[in-house]
């Protein structure tokens, strides 16, 4: 809410309801999370607009004066559909649907994809050679130097992650007219063994022209989705880590996991990162020691338990951020741990029974 700050509701015994701190855990432009097509009133948020129903959201308008609205003053709602009809030609134009279009997922956006065709000379001690190709949805070819930003990550071993090499590819891919390759310049461990996860970072900017009203969504980044590619390093086949979280599951409560600026969105990449040894040391001031672990398991349990946390729980990131998470409200019980977990076949030990598997580690 932007105007309509405190929103707190009066109920019985004078008891105060306050839901200013309520956060929609995704793009409140996705309309269709809540009004489904298939429910029998799905489609009138978009066929019949309203002062009460825009304005709820749109809460600096002014409907008496006209303030924050290019339609003007409006005494009731009888004009609104001659303006707001429900599907225009174009994104963010007045149409309902238009107007609400999430700008990455705009028509005019090509689509960026990427394939890893093969990894070869990938054994400990040695500089892994990464084959692969970026095109648009079309499938016509992305020279991966015009990319405004790609990264390759690769850890192991998949039992669980240990460590990793992260490689900005830049201008240091050599193309033909339909793949590129990719050189780490930096070996694998002499000591590394099992199987190792290759993945990757990569967005461009686009600038949109139609263009949301909000300048800064004018221009956006186009992310691909990332690749996961299963490497033997001294395995005899490639094993893939074990699946405990449904990306599936993630996405019914924020549509579109997209983090570290919208260009993560696979579970079994952040897994990479987010190890049992890693923590917020590179970022954090050595005035606020100790450091923070950000092993995977410990963070997003943290993260969700959020407000019922009895101490601190602060992530130092990039360029300085600090990231608070006690304010977190889980819209559940946290206990239906297969709101987020992956469920496994009939028979099977779920993800989160104890005791745990050898090899798996227990949360810190």
């Amino acid at each position: 809410m932007k105007a309509g700050h405190p929103y707190q509701i009066i109920g019985y015994r004078q008891a105060v309801q306050d839901f200013s701190g309520v956060v929609f855990p995704q793009d409140i432009r996705n309309c269709t999370t809540c009004h489904q097509p298939s429910s029998p009133q799905g489609f009138v948020w978009y066929t019949y607009p309203s002062r009460a129903a825009c304005g709820s959201c749109h809460d600096t308008i002014d409907w008496t004066t006209g303030a924050n609205h290019q339609g003007g003053p409006q005494a009731d709602d009888s004009a609104c559909a001659s303006c707001h009809q429900p599907q225009g030609v174009n994104d963010f134009d007045a149409s309902i649907i238009g107007a609400h279009v999430i700008p990455t997922r705009a028509a005019q956006l090509k689509g960026l994809n990427i394939q890893i065709i093969n990894v070869t000379n990938a054994a400990p001690g040695t500089k892994p050679v990464v084959t692969f190709a970026v095109t648009n949805n079309d499938g016509s070819f992305v020279d991966p130097s015009t990319l405004d930003s790609f990264s390759f990550i690769f850890g192991g071993p998949t039992t669980d992650y240990a460590g990793y090499l992260s490689e900005r590819v830049g201008k240091n891919a050599v193309s033909s007219a339909s793949s590129s390759t990719f050189t780490f310049p930096d070996a694998i461990p002499a000591d590394a063994t099992g199987t190792w996860t290759l993945s990757a970072d990569l967005y461009r900017y686009v600038t949109l022209n139609p263009a949301p009203e909000t300048a800064s969504e004018a221009t956006v980044r186009e992310a691909a989705q990332n690749p996961i590619y299963n490497v033997a390093i001294t395995d005899a086949q490639p094993m893939a880590r074990r699946t405990v979280v449904d990306i599936n599951k993630c996405n019914v409560c924020h549509n579109e996991l997209a983090l570290h600026g919208g260009q993560r969105f696979k579970v079994q990449e952040c897994v990479i990162c987010h190890n049992p040894n890693n923590t917020d040391s590179a970022f954090r001031p050595a005035a606020q020691a100790p450091n923070e672990t950000i092993h995977f398991k410990y963070l997003i349990h943290r993260i969700h338990t959020g407000e019922n946390m009895t101490i601190p729980y602060t992530i130092y990131g990039y360029h300085g951020s600090v990231n608070n998470f006690n304010d977190i409200l889980f819209p559940g019980d946290r206990r239906d741990c297969l709101k987020c977990h992956a469920t496994v076949p009939a028979g099977q030990q779920q993800t989160f029974e104890v005791p745990l598997p050898d090899g798996v580690l227990p949360t810190p």
